[in-house]
Parts: structure tokens; sequence; C-alpha cells
């Protein structure tokens, strides 16, 4: 409800949504949540990794390639309006330029 109102709006209907967001059930359901969540139970250990990355460097780069590549042959017309475009404005370019380099 709070991302949707405005100080106007809270003007004109005499309520100020964040005192009732924080007397509200859910409110307190979340917090009592939150604070149970965030205690560790007695006789648990500490999260351990032994690297601080789960691949290799090539690993990752690799999987970052594949998924590029896979993204861009995925959209066809995307890709053929990039080249038809690169096309144009090297003609474009091409008949403006064409005789620029031999007459300075």
């Amino acid at each position: 409800m709070l991302d949707i109102t405005s100080e106007l709006r809270e003007t004109t209907n005499g309520v100020d949504f964040a005192e009732v967001c924080k007397n509200s059930e859910l409110y307190r359901r979340n917090k009592e949540l939150i604070k149970e969540a965030s205690t560790t139970v007695p006789g648990s250990k500490d999260l351990y990794f032994p690297t601080q990355y789960s691949q290799s460097f090539s690993t990752q780069c690799m999987a970052c390639l594949w998924k590029k590549n896979w993204s861009y042959w995925r959209n066809p017309p995307y890709n053929t309006v990039r080249f038809l475009f690169t096309v144009f404005i090297a003609l474009l370019f091409g008949t403006i330029f064409w005789n620029v380099g031999s007459s300075r």
C-alpha cells in the first residue's frame, strides 16, 4: 500500500499510512519472523566455503560466453536490423567521403 500512496493522498484522507503499517499485525509478524530467523540454532556451525568463488575463472568465462552466444542468436530480427543499418551507414559514409582522400 505504501508504494502507491503519496503525501497529498495521505493529507486528503487524513491517514498516515506509515503509522498504519507499523501498527498492523502483518508488520509485527514479519518483525517476529526476522528475529526468529536471525538467531542461530545451538550447536550449529558457521557456513564455510573453501574458495571465494564457486567456479574457476575459466569456467565462469565460458559460461558468460555461452550465455552471450545464445542470447545473441535468439534474436534474429535484431541482428538483421543491426546488419542492415551497418551496411546503410557504410554506404552513406562511402558516398559522402568518396573523393576526399584524393583531393586534399
